[in-house]
């Protein structure tokens, strides 16, 4: 009689906790009891996180309707690091804008590039949930590609040692479980084919979504005057394909920097598809090459992505 009673009481309360998300529906997730626990962690990490990018957002909003049409900035520091890769991107292109952009906003209020650098994403990248250690994860990865240099522990660009600061570490509970991002970090693989006839062959892979539309330019950048822009290229089988000049009107001799760009707010694209992915607004782009322009959302922009001489 005892064990039936046992069992009953069991068998009750057993039941009673599944119809309140208990245990056995933890069970039924596919997590062990420990598992859910450390997976439970992992929401409350990401909800955190959550809760202060939307307040970064709502910020955003409330100054854009209290001063109209202006590029508005949450930290001090993100709009001295945006003012400055403006400022550097013209003259050295994207990937050395952005060094020099880190290298001084850091100095100037005395923080690490991976402080600054946590900033800058959390205001240009705000759909894009990461703890500081996964950005900072990304950060060394994109430093890299920019090249700093990590010699016995210490950085360099450049030559002149720099404070990259400690990278802040990812919990083995966040790698287990990481999430799913929305979020494209824009690449790309460069290959330009200059010919002869002085007619240049550029393909650019990327991870864009297929039919991406963009535009893209050539700046002599000896004759200031001389621009070949707005050549409308489209992503297909994973890269940008185009040629400037031609056989009747070869592009002059010199040397040329080439950039990218979207169109204005709000991105136009032939294809729905391609909005689904990137956003309305290119909220979903993020990385060096994605762009915030006067507080209207994300759009691709390359400044003179690199150089090559036409002879």
């Amino acid at each position: 009689m005892k064990k039936s009673l046992l069992f009953l009481l069991t068998f009750c309360t057993l039941a009673f906790t599944a119809d309140h998300f208990s245990i056995v529906e933890k069970f039924f997730w596919g997590f062990s009891w420990p598992e859910y626990k450390i997976y439970d962690q992992v929401r409350t990490i990401r909800k955190n996180v959550q809760k202060q990018t939307d307040l970064m957002k709502r910020q955003l909003e409330d100054d854009d309707e209290d001063s109209g049409w202006h590029k508005s900035y949450i930290s001090k520091e993100t709009e001295m690091f945006d003012n400055l890769r403006a400022y550097y991107e013209d003259k050295y292109g994207t990937d050395r804008a952005v060094a020099y952009a880190l290298l001084k906003t850091a100095e100037e209020y005395k923080k690490s590039i991976l402080e600054i650098q946590r900033l800058v994403h959390m205001e240009t990248c705000p759909e894009e949930v990461l703890t500081d250690g996964e950005i900072d994860e990304q950060t060394i990865v994109m430093v890299k590609d920019i090249g700093f240099k990590n010699k016995s522990g210490f950085w360099y660009y450049d030559g002149i040692k720099v404070n990259m600061g400690k990278p802040r570490p990812i919990s083995a509970s966040v790698k287990k479980y990481p999430r799913e991002s929305k979020v494209t970090y824009i690449s790309f693989k460069p290959r330009i084919y200059p010919s002869k006839e002085r007619i240049a062959h550029i393909r650019i892979e990327t991870n864009l979504p297929e039919g991406f539309r963009a535009y893209a330019s050539l700046q002599n950048e000896r004759i200031d005057s001389l621009n070949y822009q707005d050549t409308s290229v489209v992503v297909k089988n994973g890269a940008f394909e185009m040629f400037f000049g031609t056989s009747d009107n070869p592009l002059e001799k010199g040397l040329y920097s080439f950039s990218m760009r979207t169109a204005a707010m709000p991105i136009t694209q032939d294809d729905k598809e391609v909005l689904k992915k990137v956003g309305n607004h290119g909220e979903f782009l993020c990385g060096r090459y994605s762009y915030l322009p006067w507080g209207l959302g994300n759009q691709l922009q390359v400044k003179k992505f690199f150089l090559f001489e036409i002879k």
